[in-house]
């Protein structure tokens, strides 16, 4: 059911929307409400958004607008050497066609402890209720008419870690675990036996190279229980890479490995491939910083294995951003996102670029607003078996959107 369009806004939404991601992060500096040892921090983000093609389709696309709510709230707790910290993420969305409205929530509670020079631990707790829009994730062959909602699911995970050798050691121990659970709430069509649970334990050796720097040696094993046998499996990797303190002009770390996946069912082929984990910081000085996002897995997100005849699907990410302070009130961050799905002759397999623009202004230290503008396209592979199977999820999508963002 369409709503009438918002056009009139169209243009500066768009602008808008790519900027807000920048904003939100900045938005945490600003002034806290003290509550006896502890900080609250409220903000609020309204977009104004518009788009060429509402439901990623190749033939006929729709134009649509959206307007999104996204509160946040951070409440943080320090005394000595813990820290303590709750917050919640909101996204509510009223689109001009009521089939993508949705209503996101996530909340986290995180605690950092140093027992000791050479002891220190961090774990988290996420529940989440998120969504994945027509085209995107689970509906990626989705089309407008297949489906009259976005495909909702609940996501909890917990995490811990703990590191034993002190900060400017020669070397350290780390070690931790992560639980992960993933439960799909509607359209059974395409979501059921979607839902999984992921167990990941790991352990790896950090060698000071120098001041900021620690090379990295590690194995990693992964247990995936889904709702159906067909994806069942162990992962066993094996890694090297190296971490960076934010202390000297590179921050983040990186991790190379070999990853060997173990398939329950026994008509399936067990699959080796190279893996890739990084989120990797470059400052060039004060108010110039480049971001690298790398990831390269076995995909759990899109189609059932019987969809690839068998094959394995790896999803592979790529995320480059350059976010540049022109003076202190202006900003911008241009970035390209990159995302290449592969597995053997599926209508599934694919690459897709989207490169964007966001730029902001701030009014007062507690109000800005801004623009941003993003062109995605997604080209599928020719498959012999298939025909036309290059066509099936082709599609280019241009968004613009302004924002306007709120703390205290």
């Amino acid at each position: 059911m369409n709503r009438t369009h918002l056009q009139p806004l169209t243009l500066l939404t768009a602008l808008v929307v790519g900027f807000a991601s920048f904003t939100t992060a900045h938005a945490q500096s600003g002034a806290a409400i003290a509550l006896g040892e502890t900080d609250l921090i409220p903000a609020i983000r309204f977009d104004y958004s518009s788009n060429s093609n509402t439901f990623r389709t190749d033939e006929n696309p729709v134009t649509g607008t959206q307007v999104t709510v996204s509160p946040s709230l951070d409440w943080v707790a320090t005394r000595r050497l813990l820290t303590f910290s709750v917050d919640y993420r909101g996204s509510y969305a009223l689109a001009s066609d009521n089939v993508l409205d949705f209503v996101d929530h996530r909340i986290r509670a995180k605690f950092d402890a140093e027992f000791s020079s050479r002891h220190r631990t961090s774990a988290s707790l996420t529940f989440s209720k998120d969504h994945n829009d027509i085209g995107e994730g689970i509906l990626t062959n989705a089309s407008e008419g297949s489906t009259n909602e976005v495909a909702e699911f609940n996501n909890i995970e917990l995490k811990a870690d703990h590191t034993f050798g002190a900060q400017n050691a020669i070397g350290n121990i780390r070690g931790g675990t992560a639980l992960v659970s993933r439960d799909y709430t509607n359209l059974d069509q395409f979501t059921l036996g979607r839902g999984y649970t992921l167990l990941d334990v790991f352990g790896e050796f950090g060698y000071r190279v120098s001041a900021d720097t620690r090379a990295l040696l590690g194995v990693r094993f992964r247990r995936i229980d889904s709702d159906t046998d067909r994806r069942d499996r162990n992962e066993i990797t094996v890694y090297t890479g190296a971490r960076f303190s934010a202390t000297g002009k590179i921050s983040g770390s990186i991790q190379l490995g070999v990853t060997q996946g173990i398939f329950d069912a026994t008509d399936l082929t067990d699959t080796t491939l190279l893996s890739v984990d990084g989120e990797i910081g470059y400052l060039f000085s004060d108010f110039s910083k480049l971001n690298l996002t790398a990831a390269r897995e076995i995909d759990n997100a899109r189609g059932s294995l019987s969809d690839f005849n068998g094959a394995t699907p790896v999803t592979t990410e790529l995320s480059l951003q350059w976010e540049r302070a022109w003076s202190s009130r202006i900003t911008s961050v241009i970035g390209a996102d990159v995302e290449i799905f592969t597995a053997e002759c599926s209508t599934s397999e694919y690459q897709e670029i989207t490169p964007s623009i966001e730029v902001t202004y701030a009014v007062r230290r507690w109000l800005s607003f801004g623009a941003s503008g993003s062109q995605q396209s997604r080209s599928v592979s020719d498959c012999a078996e298939i025909a036309d199977a290059d066509e099936l999820n082709d599609f280019d999508r241009s968004d613009v959107s302004v924002f306007v963002n709120a703390t205290l």
